[in-house]
């Protein structure tokens, strides 16, 4: 397939988001995520190794792990040559010029060209599916409006991380385990949220491991340990560890869609129980909803189960996870976007969802029309690749895309035209919330159903085989 007018397409959706504001902008004197990037990059060009985590937490501090550092360091070259002024450390704090902000914007293409992009095209590569599907499936992947509007719009650089993972999951549906541990434990030193996705990786290498043996889980350990401490080798594992978990920052952040934020109106565990409390509720409750999909990974180690699980653990972890930010959602819509080939629609209305569900954050931050043209956009790819071509084989096709919509159409209806409740200044985003929780966790029960009868016939299969 040729994927040169995809790629192009894609990095003009990136390119149009990028027009609208960034995360704080103008907002002196805490700023943003856009701010937090660049002054990452003055730290790292104007400070040496062994103070880029300690310097001056209080004013956006670096709290990603060492190879974000290193990024911000590389990125920090970049845009020195476009508006040196904007890597001076001090001077430069706050720092907002045209040019800076364009080479900003540019260097998250940049980055999404160099791994996320190309990841996206070897997991592609390496799927025996019709060029259609594989169409549909890069857009998930590469080009989702939820994706396009967190890294373009309110700005960071997720598509690394996510690339990275992508990347690892390419490696592992083409039987390279040890490529793929050596590439996720990168995408873990960049952001450590994909750490959603160990519960269901290392389930599938044990289970792998009954058969290849000691040596192969030696092998992924070794890689693990080994890329893990090169990359670590320079810095103070306590500090690094103590600002990335930060469990006195609190139960939930902002106003996220998982179930913590949602029951938070009618019930304020944050109140009742102490921070350290909640952490391990927290911690009991997402063990509780991931473990059974790790047995089944661990029973049945195959490529097409694992997508489900790492599906299943991650949208756990979004929805029971101790202080989950709305931005967050990125990390359960790229695997369930892996699956659009099998599950179609559940795919498409996860991804409608995931860009809906933080409608309350792009609004604050001016990013009303870039999202309903985002949307709209989206609604009809999804109508156009997914809903009208299963409409004979799935009649309630229509039906759920229209459930899906309804429910947010009357939503932005009637925060834009219903009666404000002076008394409840939040309503409105609670609505918003809520709505998302709830289709979340409806989507995570049709997760489990769908990988339950996926390992019934792969045990049937199994069984049949055996008797002949």
């Amino acid at each position: 397939m040729d994927w040169v007018l995809p790629v192009i397409c894609s990095l003009i959706l990136r390119s149009g988001v990028g027009l609208y504001p960034y995360s704080g902008e103008r907002a002196f004197p805490v700023y943003g995520d856009f701010e937090a990037q660049r002054h990452w990059m003055e730290v790292t060009r104007g400070k040496p190794i062994s103070e880029w985590y300690t310097y001056d937490v209080s004013y956006w501090g670096l709290d990603y792990p060492p190879l974000s550092a290193f990024h911000a360091y590389v990125t920090s070259f970049l845009i020195e040559a476009v508006d040196p002024a904007a890597v001076v450390l001090v001077e430069s704090l706050g720092y907002e010029e045209e040019g800076s902000r364009a080479a900003m914007r540019a260097s998250v293409i940049l980055w999404d060209m160099l791994v996320l992009i190309p990841a996206v095209l070897w997991f592609l590569s390496k799927r025996r599916i019709s060029d259609s599907k594989k169409l549909r499936t890069f857009y998930y992947l590469a080009s989702s409006p939820a994706l396009l509007l967190v890294d373009h719009g309110h700005f960071q650089y997720n598509g690394v991380s996510l690339g990275l993972f992508v990347a690892a999951l390419a490696s592992v549906v083409s039987e390279r385990d040890v490529l793929g541990s050596f590439l996720f434990t990168l995408s873990v030193n960049f952001k450590h949220l994909t750490l959603y996705y160990v519960p269901a990786l290392a389930c599938y290498c044990l289970g792998r491991s009954r058969t290849k043996g000691l040596g192969y889980l030696a092998r992924l350990t070794l890689t693990i340990l080994g890329t893990t401490c090169l990359i670590w080798a320079m810095f103070d594992a306590r500090v690094v560890l103590g600002r990335m978990f930060p469990v006195d920052r609190g139960l939930f952040g902002d106003k996220v869609a998982n179930v913590w934020c949602s029951i938070d109106p009618a019930i304020k565990l944050r109140f009742i129980f102490e921070k350290s409390t909640l952490f391990k509720l927290c911690g009991a409750c997402t063990l509780v909803a991931v473990l059974p999909s790790c047995f089944m990974v661990w029973k049945y180690p195959r490529p097409e189960v694992l997508l489900r699980v790492v599906s299943i653990c991650s949208l756990a972890c979004y929805l029971l996870g101790y202080h989950v930010h709305e931005k967050q959602i990125l990390l359960p819509l790229i695997p369930i976007g892996m699956l659009s080939e099998e599950e179609p629609v559940l795919a498409a209305l996860f991804s409608i969802f995931a860009c809906s569900s933080m409608f309350p954050l792009l609004k604050r931050e001016e990013h009303i029309f870039s999202y309903l043209a985002l949307s709209i956009f989206h609604a009809a790819f999804v109508y156009a690749t997914t809903i009208r071509g299963q409409n004979a084989r799935r009649p309630w096709s229509s039906m759920a895309l229209a459930g899906t919509l309804t429910p947010i159409a009357l939503l932005h209806f009637v925060e834009e035209l219903g009666p404000t409740v002076s008394t409840l200044p939040d309503l409105h985003s609670v609505m918003w919330t809520t709505m998302s929780c709830a289709a979340f966790c409806i989507i995570l029960l049709v997760l489990y159903l769908r990988l339950f009868q996926q390992c019934r016939r792969i045990h049937e299969t199994s069984t049949s085989t055996v008797k002949l």
